[in-house]
């Protein structure tokens, strides 16, 4: 397992760029992900790309993901590449268990073919993780292509 972190808004060692994502209460905060996804973040199971990471402080509600999208990902030997988009956070210094909130398989959003854009509805609370945050958006590996493809990954996090 290797985790990778997308640069608009982490530094290479996984720390959150200054400024990070708003964290204010004044409506709805959009967070644009645009991310090349290399074969090497496909190729292993348990992979963990970083996408975006979300202030929690105080109640927060995850709306969706607004014009989801991706390209084919895999040439499409056995096995495909199955990956989920989930919420990871800590409390207490303890990494929590990824809540899921898009389950590729069961929504036929398979990254081993390209996915239209599209809204994806959420309404998913925003758990508190230490010290407010963040809770980052990350795509999960769960079973890595026989033959990667490097594609694109695109959404817009729509959070209150």
């Amino acid at each position: 397992m290797a985790s990778y972190y997308y640069s608009r808004y982490y530094n290479t060692d996984g720390t959150v760029k200054t400024p990070g994502p708003s964290a204010s209460n004044l409506g709805t905060q959009v967070l644009p992900v645009k991310a090349t996804i290399t074969t090497t973040h496909l190729g292993t199971a348990a992979n963990r790309v970083y996408l975006a990471p979300i202030p929690s402080t105080g109640p927060r509600t995850l709306l969706g993901l607004g014009a989801y999208k991706a390209t084919d990902m895999d040439t499409n030997g056995a096995p495909t590449l199955d990956g989920d988009i989930v919420l990871i956070y800590t409390i207490n210094g303890v990494e929590q268990t990824p809540i899921i909130i898009v389950d590729s398989s069961a929504l036929s959003l398979a990254l081993s073919a390209a996915v239209a854009e599209q809204w994806i509805d959420l309404m998913q609370a925003i758990p508190n993780a230490d010290a407010g945050g963040p809770v980052h958006i990350v795509l999960l590996i769960n079973t890595a292509a026989a033959t990667a493809a490097q594609g694109t990954l695109q959404f817009k996090a729509e959070y209150v």
